[in-house]
């Protein structure tokens, strides 16, 4: 983090503290929907509020299908939260500092 007394006191440093809040709101968004999807078990498909699964009877030996209710995430979670993720961070980049009038870049300065 710069120190306060370096930078220009006003909107410089609003600017500034925008794309700071704006990246790491894109870096929280990003890794909890990740470990959101991850600790739902990798779900390659779309979200499911049920999961079916096969139990053997005790008695007759015989596998039956048995749906239990249980949300599971699915990749539309993770493309979500990526695509949201991207979206700050690049909605971080029309933050920037604005250009001075006084300052030249290399290439007008040879033309002069």
């Amino acid at each position: 983090m710069p120190d306060a007394g370096l930078l220009p006191v006003g909107l410089p440093v609003f600017w500034w503290c925008m794309r700071l809040a704006l990246r790491l709101a894109a870096l929280v968004v990003c890794c909890s929907g990740l470990s959101f999807w991850l600790g739902g078990g990798l779900h390659m498909g779309w979200s499911k509020s049920t999961e079916t699964r096969t139990e053997i009877d005790e008695v007759t030996g015989l596998e039956y299908p048995v749906t239990v209710s249980k949300y599971v995430f699915g990749v539309e979670l993770l493309g979500s939260a990526l695509g949201v993720s991207g979206g700050l961070f690049g909605l971080s980049f029309a933050f920037c500092k604005p250009a001075r009038p006084g300052n030249r870049s290399g290439a007008e300065i040879s033309m002069i």
